[in-house]
């Protein structure tokens, strides 16, 4: 459904945020935010 299509680009984004930082501060905060939006995506599920 549209939820699930929304999680994944939501996902890609924090990952791929993650993955163009340009040094260590922004790849630890782009970390911290896919960290936090996949918490809270398996805390809406249990």
């Amino acid at each position: 459904d549209s939820r699930d299509k929304d999680e994944v680009s939501g996902f890609t984004a924090r990952a791929q945020a993650a993955g163009e930082a340009k040094n260590l501060t922004q790849m630890h905060e782009a970390a911290e935010r896919l960290h936090d939006w996949t918490a809270r995506r398996l805390g809406e599920r249990r």
